[in-house]
Order: C-alpha cells, then sequence, then structure tokens
C-alpha cells in the first residue's frame, strides 16, 4: 500500500507534466517539424521517452537522429538508383558518404571503388577508401589511397586526411613516424585527436614536458571553438583534459 501511495504521489503528476511542457515549449521554439509538435501533443509525458533523447544528443540537437537517420535512408535509397543506372562516379562517392556517415565501411567502400574504377583521381574518394580501411583493420590499404592523397594536397580535409595517415602509421607500429605527421597536423589546424595521440608518443618517448604542452595548446584553443564543433570534439578535448590531469599527477612530472 505503501509503495502505491509513493507511485501516486502528486509529485510525479507534476514532473510527467513539467517534461510534457518542456518537449512541446522545445518543439515551438526550435521549430521542429509538425510532426514533432503533434507526436508530443497525441503522446502527452511519454513523448519525453523518444524526444528527449533524440535531439538532447549533442550531435544531433538540430535536425534529431532519427530526423536524420531518416533522410539518409530516403537519400540513400535514391541516389542508389540513380548510381546503379547511371554508373556516374560522383553518385557512388555520394553514396558512399552516407554509409561513412553510418559507420558502414564495407558498404562504403564498395561504392568507392566503383567511382574510383572511373575516376582513380578523385582526391575526396581516396580519402574515404583510406577511412574505410583503417576503421575495418586494414592500414596498409589505408596508406596507399592516403598517400596519394597527401601528395596531390597536403592539406587534404582540412588536415583530416593526414591524421588518419597518422594513425594508420600507429596502427602498424611506425611510432615515430606517426609522431612527425601529428607534428605536421598540429602545425597547420588545431585537431584534439592529433593533439592528445601525439602527447601519448611523446610521453612514450620520454618527452612529458612536451606531451603536456601539447596537451595544454590544445585544451586552451578548443575553447575558441564554436558550439558544434565542440560537440563533435567533445570526446577528445575531455580526453586531452584526462590525459593532462594524469601526466600531472604522475611522478616526476
Amino acid at each position: 500500500m505503501t509503495e502505491f501511495l509513493f507511485i501516486v504521489h502528486p509529485i510525479w503528476y507534476l514532473i510527467l507534466l513539467g517534461l510534457w511542457v518542456y518537449c512541446l515549449v522545445d518543439a515551438l521554439r526550435f521549430h521542429r517539424t509538425w510532426f514533432w509538435v503533434l507526436f508530443v501533443l497525441c503522446l502527452g509525458p511519454l513523448a519525453a521517452i523518444v524526444y528527449i533523447p533524440n535531439f538532447k544528443l549533442k550531435r544531433h540537437r538540430r535536425e534529431g537522429l532519427l530526423d536524420e537517420y531518416v533522410a539518409d535512408a530516403v537519400q540513400l535509397k535514391d541516389l542508389q538508383q540513380q548510381a546503379a543506372e547511371s554508373n556516374i562516379p560522383a553518385l557512388h562517392l555520394q553514396v558512399a558518404e552516407i554509409h561513412v556517415r553510418r559507420q558502414r565501411w564495407q558498404e562504403a567502400l564498395e561504392e568507392l571503388d566503383k567511382a574510383l574504377a572511373n575516376d582513380d583521381e578523385d582526391l575526396r574518394a581516396h580519402h574515404l577508401a583510406g577511412v574505410c580501411f583503417r576503421e575495418l583493420g586494414r592500414p596498409e590499404g589505408a596508406l596507399a589511397h592516403l598517400e596519394y592523397v597527401l601528395g596531390e594536397d597536403p592539406r587534404a580535409g582540412y588536415g583530416h586526411a593526414r591524421l588518419v595517415y597518422a594513425n594508420a602509421l600507429l596502427d602498424l607500429g611506425r611510432k615515430e613516424e606517426a609522431a612527425e605527421q601529428y607534428d605536421r597536423v598540429l602545425s597547420a589546424y588545431s585537431i584534439p585527436e592529433a593533439a592528445v595521440r601525439r602527447a601519448r608518443l611523446l610521453e612514450e618517448f620520454g618527452e612529458r614536458s612536451a606531451a603536456m604542452e601539447t596537451l595544454e595548446d590544445s585544451i586552451d584553443r578548443a575553447k575558441d571553438f564554436p558550439a558544434d564543433r565542440k560537440a563533435d570534439e567533445g570526446r577528445w578535448i575531455r580526453t586531452a583534459r584526462e590525459e593532462l590531469d594524469r601526466m600531472r599527477k604522475a611522478p616526476n612530472a
């Protein structure tokens, strides 16, 4: 009986009402599609179970996780049909980009193979192929594509191609070469992942002070990132802080 009274306590109704109002106001304030407004109105407080995770994840605040997935699915179906009919490299590349966003590396690689079969000089296709090979645990294949990309455009992907190249070198145990590539990335761009990976290598090489300086600089630069980039880079910014804190507390820091 006591448990039942606890469940029906008025405070829970107020909490549920608050959640419902919050979702409705959020949907109207940020001009969500009418689907979401009606969804919240019809389901009441239960809508919060879907609405809040969908829109309040940092990387999906604007469009929503489900909205992005549906939009990608519709676009993917249309592009796949067009690519099959015309075999235009650019269409295969667009299909591959959607697969990459969904982290479907093998499917993306198959489309990139089709794109490169008709245009083997497409830097974007080679870049994404390098990403896919690395994610599939095949760093040698990644290096082959990324070496071509960097030979043609050393700044490809605003440093991202070189970052993946460095990661592939690290996967192969070529640590000194990887450290050199991370240096080159950081000399031109502020990329927290490159800073973290470089700092770890420097510490391994016995250069803890330089490692800490790398992390401090990266954390300081991240303060000026726009909100969207802070959300995207959040994992590596947090890792940089954690690594710096660990190094400071380590003996003989």
